[in-house]
């Protein structure tokens, strides 16, 4: 979902549809945001002054203003719940995808997977249970 916080788009306006990116500032990762129009998907190469290779200190940009960001709504819910960032271009997303895990089933599962199994399902479940739609916010921005 691409965000932005309500100060930046209190300056800068909220844009209708994702070719409206192209003029503004962003915060990417380097590679194409993906969008939805209809039954047809495309990418978007969006530019800006600010580029990181993780989520956290991009999404702290996001917070304080420096442009939109795309991000996976998770990441973004606790700041969605507190008002920090609101959600724009809800129609152009594309639909959720599932967060598997995949693992050999084994009787015997070794102690290292079992970690990271209950490590993730902590962390990443945690943060979906906790997540905070746009519809379930209307008054987000």
């Amino acid at each position: 979902m691409v965000v932005a916080s309500p100060a930046y788009l209190a300056q800068h306006g909220t844009p209708r549809h994702p070719n409206d990116l192209l003029q503004a500032d962003c915060v990417s990762a380097g590679r194409p945001w993906l969008f939805r129009e209809g039954e047809h998907e495309f990418k978007l190469t969006v530019h800006g002054n600010l580029s990181f290779n993780v989520g956290p200190p991009a999404i702290e940009a996001c917070v304080e203003g420096a442009g939109f960001g795309m991000f996976l709504s998770y990441q973004v819910a606790p700041f969605l719940a507190t008002k920090e960032l609101c959600v724009v271009l809800e129609p152009f997303e594309r639909p959720p995808m599932p967060v598997n895990i995949v693992y050999p089933q084994a009787r015997l599962l070794p102690w290292r997977t079992r970690l990271f199994i209950d490590w993730i399902k902590a962390e990443v479940g945690g943060a979906l249970r906790g997540h905070v739609t746009p519809a379930a916010a209307p008054d987000v921005c």
